[in-house]
């Protein structure tokens, strides 16, 4: 990456922060606006709702607001509140949200909302998304456009509520068998990707059978796509620039491969659930190494009933003697 490139970054990423900072000080029934109405501009412009959101969070002339990063985090700013909320206002939350959950056509940022949540929902509730996730993947598959945060959401859903007994290892091994068949080389590195950044709400059966399909690949399978890209001249390249292009699309696809049978490993896979225990040990042991230093810091009480108790074993032993 470029200086330039570092450059335009920060500076990308303090706008985003500074728009969603603004976007975390308004009521909750408008930071849901910027993602249950297009936030895109249509016909004679943005939604009346949006544009109320917008003026709230003082968020005029800032382009910013049609990036999808600014909704992503919009969606994490929802779900932190709609988690902290009283049970009135988290009722009239989630039931707006289901609404323009499929009012129309799928809403991907609400389902996510939904989903970040699901603990707090009833089981009706927790069922109806479970549907609409179950219909919007159909849908993909049908139209053979792949969409990896749809993929996962199932997943994540499956492993908040597991009482819903979501198909997890079905709808995960038959999605990379239909890519693998139907979809486009980078529709089946997309969904490769996918599978290794949710492997936290895998079992390891699925991982190992996702593994086993991976490594069942046969070389025949790089060749086919090294001549395709080289056959094909829509772009009316070079065949040069054709073979370019192969390689570089077979190289993508090897390096997928192989980062998922890395994450997806019994080893890998051991670690990244032993992972938060880690985390809660090691924030358990400094806890106690600063609540005993606290408690025994000289002149303190607990260092004076701490050398008392020392002496008194002392006088003890002397007199065993």
């Amino acid at each position: 990456m470029s200086a330039l490139d570092i450059a335009i970054k920060v500076s990308f990423d303090k706008q985003l922060n500074a728009a969603l900072a603004n976007v975390d000080k308004i009521p909750l029934h408008m930071m849901m606006n910027f993602v249950i109405w297009d936030s895109c501009f249509a016909g004679d412009g943005r939604h009346v709702l949006f544009e109320e959101a917008v003026e709230a969070a003082n968020l005029y002339d800032n382009d910013i607001v049609g990036d999808t990063c600014f909704v992503d985090g919009c969606v994490s700013i929802i779900s932190k509140h709609l988690k902290m909320a009283n049970d009135i206002e988290f009722s009239h939350a989630v039931n707006t949200l289901l609404v323009k959950l499929r009012s129309e056509k799928f809403v991907l940022p609400v389902a996510k909302i939904l989903v970040a949540v699901a603990e707090r929902l009833t089981p009706a509730q927790q069922h109806h998304v479970e549907n609409e996730l179950h219909m919007t993947w159909q849908i993909t598959l049908e139209e053979c456009e792949f969409d990896d945060e749809i993929f996962s959401l199932l997943p994540m859903l499956a492993k908040k509520q597991p009482d819903l007994e979501i198909n997890v290892h079905t709808h995960v091994t038959q999605g990379l068998e239909f890519w693998f068949i139907n979809g486009s080389i980078t529709d089946t590195i997309c969904v490769i990707d996918a599978i290794s950044d949710m492997r936290r709400c895998l079992t390891q059966d699925t991982c190992d059978v996702v593994c086993e399909r991976l490594r069942e690949v046969p070389e025949s399978f790089y060749t086919e796509i090294y001549e395709e890209y080289v056959a094909n001249d829509r772009f009316h390249k070079t065949l040069e620039a054709r073979k370019a292009s192969a390689n570089d699309e077979v190289g993508y696809f090897r390096e997928a491969v192989e980062k998922a049978l890395k994450r997806l490993s019994r080893s890998s896979m051991t670690w990244t659930r032993m992972l938060p225990k880690v985390r809660v040990i090691g924030c358990l042991s400094l806890m106690c190494a600063e609540s005993a230093e606290r408690l025994y810091r000289p002149g303190g009480a607990g260092a004076t009933a701490a050398i008392g108790r020392l002496v008194a074993g002392a006088k003890r032993q002397r007199s065993e003697v």
